[in-house]
């Protein structure tokens, strides 16, 4: 009879402590998906479209208006001091991109003239 009363309190506590496990377990799924913040700023942006986007416009306007005051020169002043531009300026930046896109062809056909 005692093996009986003994084997009974043991099932009852294997039942208290698998739902024990299992409330720890709904609880940290709950807490994991409340400290997931990239998550929540997503779902908030996709559920208040026009409210993010009338947002981001108002605080760029009001950013471009809070720097205009701190200009340090004047509007002009930049091309007084640089004097004018040579027409052949632009060709500088022209060749920069041309290098960069042609780097990995160049690349390729230095290795097949050196190499094995």
């Amino acid at each position: 009879m005692a093996e009986f009363a003994n084997q009974d309190s043991k099932s009852e506590l294997i039942t208290q402590l698998d739902l024990s496990r299992r409330g720890i377990h709904t609880e940290w799924n709950a807490l994991r998906d409340a400290a997931n913040v990239p998550a929540q700023f997503q779902q908030s942006v996709k559920a208040h479209k026009l409210a993010w986007l009338t947002g981001a416009g108002l605080t760029g306007i009001l950013l471009a208006r809070i720097t205009k005051g701190f200009r340090s020169r004047p509007k002009g002043a930049a091309e007084k001091i640089a004097g004018p531009k040579s027409p052949g300026s632009f060709l500088i930046p022209l060749l920069k991109i041309g290098a960069t896109v042609a780097q990995p062809a160049l690349i390729a056909w230095v290795k097949r003239k050196v190499g094995p």
